[in-house]
């Protein structure tokens, strides 16, 4: 077969390997990591963004990384990233952990897309950050939900 046949033939059949190539990084809450609720969001996701792999922080590699360099490693991976997804803390999509906030807004600073993902409602969304609100210190769950060190 000469190279001009092998190239159209490239040209007509469809690739059944495509390899994605973009990244986009998923904060979400401590609380929801390895649920039913990480698996519906990480599916939207994967819907809405079929051309990006996912960069989930959920493993205990994260946990043990974050243990010794607070949040760079997850800062690391947003820079990596072409975008952000957050997840909120509940169904109202407006209020986030406070981890998850400040990855949202570290994501905003870096010039890269912050989307909002609610797994209650089945939606998906790009916002602004100060559309965004973090638990507060009086939250009952701000000391489980939030970590202040950088």
């Amino acid at each position: 077969m000469i190279i001009e046949d092998k190239i159209d033939k490239l040209l007509i059949e469809k690739p059944t390997d495509i390899k994605l190539y973009k990244k986009l990084y998923f904060g979400h809450p401590q609380k929801y990591y390895n649920t039913k609720w990480e698996t519906k969001a990480i599916q939207i996701i994967m819907k809405e963004f079929p051309q990006h792999n996912v960069i989930n922080p959920s493993g205990p590699k994260w946990g043990r990384r974050a243990e010794k360099l607070g949040f760079q490693p997850f800062y690391q991976a947003i820079r990596l990233s072409e975008l952000g997804v957050f997840m909120p803390i509940d169904e109202t999509g407006v209020l986030f952990s406070g981890g998850t906030y400040k990855e949202a807004i570290r994501t905003e600073k870096e010039g890269k897309e912050v989307w909002v993902v609610n797994p209650w409602k089945n939606t998906i969304k790009k916002r602004k950050v100060s559309t965004m609100k973090s638990i507060s210190k009086d939250d009952p769950y701000y000391d489980k939900y939030s970590w202040d060190p950088d």
